[in-house]
């Protein structure tokens, strides 16, 4: 739903209501079909939304949905035998990469098989804004490039490491891959190592932030609690903060390097690329439920997505607009199922009589 929403607050014994105008704009509405369970739906970076799911109770993971930016629906298939389970499917104009249990597929948009390879099993597919495709092996230190015209790979990257990967992302702009330990951070790009940032003796690595622009926040941690250090894109540490119990509960970059972050109080932290506190703010509502933030603007305003329980615990998914001063600007709600959230746009989800269907929003 994007209509005006009132929220009511009491003052002084008297009650008023205050109108949000909606933080989404509707712009389509998927056709609903028939599943058990599904994934998705998942929004590329090209545009386009990909969906993957149960079509029956006793069949696999293995039927996909493609839209294209205007909620066009350009390939359905149910029940696709050849795939097993799938685990991740890509979309763009140039075709449609699906990554499943019997191997990596790939197929044009109107569902003929480019090519096949099925030596590419249980791992992760990556994928760059210039069109560049990586495979990750299931133990996340192997990384391959793969041709997208013909599945072949062209190099491989092994990284020299005992220790568990814990995470692997990947930053589509400059295609650095970021390998997390509990101890070390390893930055690559095109096979090799740029540098690393090794957590000192008795600290250990929550996990990391990522800009557009390459410049990267790590959360650390010691027995006094947790801090936080930002690196450039060359490794270099630009600044930190050492407070005491400095948890993280989620954060994003905007483009322009300002970091914000929600801590373990619900507390809404801007700083600037330098370090310095640009404005906070509390969310101080007590029934502000697993706050995240997931987008944020270059003009300091941010969207962040949150849920309440009534007294009967069912649950209203909430998504609200901010300033930098913590001013509301925006509001909107669903009671479906929770937003599926993204920087650039938002879907609701609904399940009725065995049927889903969605909805896809743009942010105001």
């Amino acid at each position: 739903m994007t209509t005006l929403f009132l929220f009511m607050i009491s003052i002084g014994g008297h009650t008023y209501a205050i109108s949000y105008p909606p933080a989404l704009e509707h712009k389509w509405t998927s056709k609903s079909f028939k599943a058990v369970d599904m994934f998705g739906p998942y929004s590329n970076e090209s545009g386009y939304t990909t969906v993957n799911y149960y079509q029956k109770p006793n069949s696999s993971n293995n039927s996909i949905l493609v839209y294209n930016s205007q909620g066009k629906k350009i390939y359905e298939k149910e029940n696709d035998a050849s795939l097993g389970s799938v685990s991740q499917v890509l979309a763009n104009k140039n075709g449609i990469i699906i990554n499943s249990q019997k191997g990596l597929k790939k197929i044009n948009l109107k569902g003929k098989v480019e090519w096949f390879n099925k030596n590419l099993l249980n791992g992760g597919i990556f994928t760059t804004d210039n069109g560049d495709l990586f495979f990750s092996d299931q133990s996340r230190k192997k990384i391959d490039k793969i041709n997208p015209k013909n599945g072949k790979v062209l190099w491989t990257y092994k990284l020299n490491t005992k220790n568990e990967i814990n995470n692997l992302e990947i930053n589509p702009k400059n295609g650095n891959f970021y390998f997390v330990t509990n101890n070390d951070l390893y930055v690559m790009n095109n096979k090799k190592l740029m540098w690393k940032v090794t957590a000192p003796k008795g600290n250990g690595i929550q996990e990391i932030i990522l800009s557009p622009n390459g410049t990267v926040a790590i959360e650390m941690y010691d027995k006094n609690g947790y801090y936080l250090k930002v690196y450039s894109n060359k490794g270099k540490l630009t600044w930190q903060n050492k407070s005491k119990d400095f948890y993280v509960r989620n954060a994003m970059f905007n483009k322009n390097d300002d970091f914000c972050m929600i801590d373990g109080d619900n507390k809404v932290i801007w700083f600037n690329p330098k370090g310095k506190i640009i404005s906070s703010f509390t969310l101080n509502e007590n029934n502000y439920y697993s706050p995240e933030i997931f987008s944020v603007t270059n003009g300091l305003t941010i969207y962040i997505n949150y849920f309440q329980r009534d007294s009967n615990f069912q649950s209203t998914y909430y998504i609200r607009k901010f300033n930098k001063n913590g001013k509301v600007l925006a509001q909107s709600k669903t009671k479906d199922f929770d937003f599926n959230t993204y920087p650039s746009g938002v879907y609701s989800l609904t399940h009725k009589n065995g049927a889903f269907q969605f909805k896809y929003y743009k942010l105001k």
